[in-house]
């Protein structure tokens, strides 16, 4: 049996805040999503700059298939992970992820917004201007 000053010392630590790495890694970004005229993409704002755009470069395409310009964008690869994106397009401050049409957006959308959150922790560019490759890259 534990003795009462055991007792109230283990309470308090128990009582103590986390301050181990994991519990201090808060992710604080708000992503507002808009609706497209296409019921299959949906469009993320991440309130951020996601592209440098230009009058001659207004954004970026990419498809599932074309692993070679997803090799370009770091956001891109991330993104692709999720199960049902079928593909993107970037702007200057937003994403539009277009998902397979057998895949529910409840489903899908919190793991994309876990994914934008994600990368912008990393602070990279979300496209490159020569594809990363990498020992694990596959084409």
């Amino acid at each position: 049996m534990m003795s009462n000053s055991i007792a109230r010392t283990t309470l308090r630590q128990l009582r103590r805040p986390l301050t181990t790495p994991l519990s201090q890694q808060l992710r604080n970004m708000f992503i507002q999503t808009e609706d497209t005229p296409n019921p299959e993409s949906l469009k993320f704002l991440p309130h951020r700059k996601v592209l440098d755009t230009t009058e001659e470069f207004t954004g970026f395409y990419v498809t599932q298939s074309d692993k070679k310009e997803i090799s370009r964008s770091p956001l891109a690869q991330e993104l692709f992970t999720v199960d049902g994106v079928k593909s993107l397009y970037m702007g200057s401050d937003f994403v539009t992820v277009t998902k397979r049409g057998d895949i529910k957006w409840d489903f899908i959308q919190p793991f994309v917004f876990s994914k934008i959150m994600d990368f912008y922790a990393t602070g990279k560019p979300a496209l490159l201007d020569t594809p990363q490759i990498t020992d694990t890259t596959i084409f």
